[in-house]
């Protein structure tokens, strides 16, 4: 029996992380393998991802699936898993360098580009514009800033105000907001 472990940016913290768990889940009853799923409970809690990571190497899997909690602090733990000949594949966020198989995700550069035009039709001349993002520091969040600040700083007048953090919780966007 194949023995893949998922490590997620978090267990229970919001029903996208629950219905992918709950998917991988299904998989993995219906092809026979052994599967793990690890991670923090919260989204923020990038150094315990790290952790429970390297505990993943040194059980020596078949293969790694990763939803890296942070661009750049996960590079070592990603080089650790491709050093110990494990294969790597990452989803929804991937790591600064090429250290995974395949990359499953959404084209944010794009996704943040269409947002950007929806918000921009509808806001008027010389609007003042707050980016509420959810963790700072995912590719996902660097990539969907990078589109939607393409096309709002390309329209005369908008003045981006900033970038606000909800650390992955829908309420605290509220707050912000």
């Amino acid at each position: 029996t194949k023995k893949i472990i998922v490590g997620v940016k978090a267990l229970d913290e919001n029903e996208f992380w629950r219905v992918l768990i709950e998917g991988v889940n299904t998989a993995s009853r219906e092809f026979g393998v052994d599967v793990s799923v690890i991670g923090p409970s919260q989204e923020i809690e990038v150094d315990l991802q790290i952790q429970l990571l390297e505990e993943a190497v040194k059980q020596k899997p078949d293969a790694i699936v990763l939803a890296a909690g942070d661009y750049n602090r996960l590079v070592p733990v990603s080089e650790s898993i491709r050093k110990a000949g494990i294969p790597l594949i990452m989803i929804d966020s991937a790591v600064n360098g090429d250290y995974a198989q395949s990359l499953i995700a959404t084209d944010n550069v794009n996704a943040g580009q269409k947002a950007g035009k929806e918000l921009s039709s509808r806001l008027p001349a010389h609007a003042k514009v707050a980016i509420i993002s959810f963790v700072r520091g995912t590719s996902t969040q660097i990539e969907r800033e990078q589109g939607v600040r393409s096309i709002l700083e390309s329209r005369n007048g908008t003045e981006i105000v900033g970038t606000y953090y909800s650390e992955g919780k829908e309420e605290r966007a509220y707050e912000i907001t």
